[in-house]
């Protein structure tokens, strides 16, 4: 990323969720002082469609989701002024979890989840009414900036959709209620027309088998045409933005989830250590296992550097290790710092919740609850911002088509990113831990379970630093 007088641009901060986001006047003012004052140049703001967020973003005077409250809408107005005020910009989700309701003219609204997921990216009354609610939340002046939200130089980044894929969720396609499954038909029936192959309705089912390569092709084209779609539509509201489609989890086998995702203006990217396993809460179930472990290809930092792309941003624009972990303490600063060796451009934790200092952990997620991490932020975001972790000397370039896999804990020690270069396959082992960054900046020890950055203007020890002998400086 990079401002348009060519200044680089790097983006660091949290997630604010819709209750958050549609605080009072007062409550945005002090909101705003205290993420400035943390080091955050950048929120997301998130869930503001959401059903649990009551009231959310939509009038409930109305049976459908075609209409916007004024009031949260003047308190979102307010929000996003007092973070410009103090140089924070904000990223905007578009569709996240809105439910859909009578009014809408949405087959089956009943029957399918938040966010209409995988729906939501083919099915045509979905998409218009995606359109509808872009158009009513962009194309109006805020009253406290005195600019249309379109045009707004603090809007900084767009993404379309959350955590949706016609690619990564096999499940998510057997259960769509049945008008959906027959749209899914009657489109692969025109696809293939297109193709020039004439097939029945009982031969449509295949679009339905998402393990079958040539419906897989069908998604990916889907997907495509919707993200590139949406954007178009963005940019003819005035949006200069850059856009990116939606959230990228674990690479899909075939690569064809990233392969359309690398099509929009930068790549977006969620990862998390220890989610909850049993709802969220006091008693849900962690396995509470250290940050500092030999990652697996699940591990965040493993995650997230086999989903950037050659030549363009990455943001992880959700990221956290969840309460009650009991090493939670050790992801700030790592996670900063790995961003930096890898060069990402934005790095976002999920989320905070705090208009004031909050009495109790009230949630798995919530940072401005947990000092341990609240008073690291500052901390990171210096060294985020300032750079002061060197960007690593050797970048390894991987097909994103499938190919060999790429070592977990590669992305310890080397730069990684993905092309559509099928032949670009280094090979490459990091070898035994502890793995040592090609700067010489930072240690991974799994089997101390110890991380080290000792980079000239930052200097930190995490983990469990019992193992660390006594006596010892970091360089040693």
């Amino acid at each position: 990323f990079a401002f348009e007088d060519g200044t680089p641009a790097r983006f660091f901060g949290v997630n604010l969720d819709g209750d958050v986001a549609f605080g009072t006047h007062e409550q945005a003012e002090a909101l705003a002082e205290r993420l400035a004052r943390l080091g955050c140049n950048l929120v997301r703001l998130h869930h503001l469609d959401a059903r649990h967020v009551q009231p959310n973003i939509f009038d409930p005077a109305y049976d459908d989701t075609q209409h916007l409250s004024a009031e949260q809408l003047d308190r979102l107005d307010y929000l996003l002024a007092q973070l410009k005020a103090r140089g924070i910009y904000v990223y905007l989700d578009l569709l996240v979890s809105r439910h859909f309701k009578a009014g809408d003219g949405v087959p089956a609204y009943a029957q399918l989840p938040g966010g209409a997921k995988v729906a939501a990216l083919f099915h045509p009354r979905l998409i218009e009414l995606q359109r509808g609610y872009a158009r009513a939340l962009l194309d109006r002046e805020n009253p406290y900036t005195g600019v249309r939200w379109a045009d707004e130089p603090a809007l900084a980044l767009i993404a379309v959709i959350n955590e949706s894929s016609l690619a990564r969720f096999p499940k998510r396609m057997a259960g769509l209620p049945e008008p959906y499954r027959q749209e899914l038909r009657r489109q692969w029936i025109d696809w293939q027309a297109a193709r020039g192959v004439e097939e029945s309705a009982a031969q449509a089912e295949r679009a339905l088998e998402p393990a079958d390569p040539e419906a897989q092709q069908f998604y990916a084209e889907l997907q495509l045409r919707y993200l590139l779609g949406m954007r178009a539509y963005l940019r003819s509201l005035g949006v200069r933005a850059p856009i990116a489609g939606s959230n990228l989890g674990s690479p899909d086998p075939s690569g064809l989830d990233l392969a359309t995702q690398r099509r929009m203006d930068f790549l977006d990217g969620h990862a998390y250590w220890d989610p909850p396993r049993s709802g969220v809460g006091d008693l849900t179930k962690v396995h509470n296992r250290p940050f500092v472990v030999e990652p697996d290809a699940e591990h965040p930092l493993a995650r997230l550097s086999r989903l950037s792309a050659e030549g363009q941003p990455f943001v992880v624009s959700e990221w956290n290790i969840d309460w009650p972990n009991e090493f939670r303490a050790a992801g700030p600063l790592l996670m900063a710092a790995y961003a930096r060796l890898q060069g990402w451009d934005g790095l976002l934790q999920f989320n905070f919740d705090g208009h004031v200092a909050p009495e109790r952990i009230a949630s798995n997620f919530d940072v401005s609850g947990k000092p341990e991490l609240l008073w690291q932020l500052p901390i990171a975001a210096r060294l985020f911002h300032r750079g002061d972790v060197a960007p690593a000397r050797e970048r390894l370039v991987y097909p994103i088509s499938p190919g060999p896999q790429i070592p977990p804990a590669l992305g310890l020690v080397h730069a990684i990113q993905r092309s559509e270069d099928a032949s670009a396959a280094p090979a490459a082992d990091p070898g035994p831990s502890p793995w040592v960054s090609d700067t010489r900046e930072l240690v991974w020890d799994a089997q101390r379970a110890v991380a080290l950055i000792r980079a000239p203007s930052t200097q930190a020890a995490l983990g469990r630093l019992v193992t660390i002998e006594t006596g010892k400086t970091l360089s040693e």
